[in-house]
């Protein structure tokens, strides 16, 4: 079900990681916010190609996939990126699909700890994420 669309900040992963031993500047880290579309009914976050791009992700595989309101196609598996929600972050490695939409899905919801309010259709966070 799609809920609406809610800003995200997207990092190259590797970057982060150079970034924070000292390789590269933290001004260096290849980053990107956009407006993603929370998607429950998609299984995790899904980005374009263009997108994809941008950040200088590798694709790392290819896999059988049925994208919502879409045939079934094969999609890439993308280097991990860092995304971060309203002060949460997590590491994830994005499905490319030749659409342009970027979709949260549920696996991302659920490790920034973000329910979906049906009935308010808002995201809500969840408990303490320190255990």
């Amino acid at each position: 079900m799609k809920l609406g669309y809610t800003e995200i900040t997207l990092k190259n992963a590797d970057d982060v990681v150079s970034a924070e031993g000292g390789i590269l500047d933290h001004d260096e880290v290849r980053q990107i916010t956009v407006p993603a579309m929370v998607d429950t009914g998609a299984v995790t976050l899904v980005i374009s190609e263009k997108l994809c791009e941008e950040l200088g992700l590798k694709i790392e595989d290819e896999c059988q996939s049925i994208l919502p309101n879409c045939p079934k196609e094969t999609v890439k598996m993308a280097d991990p990126v860092k995304l971060h929600w309203k002060g949460r972050d997590i590491i994830c490695r994005p499905m490319v699909a030749s659409s342009n939409d970027i979709l949260l899905g549920e696996v991302p919801l659920d490790d920034l700890n973000i329910q979906v309010d049906l009935s308010c259709r808002k995201l809500l966070f969840v408990g303490d994420r320190r255990g």
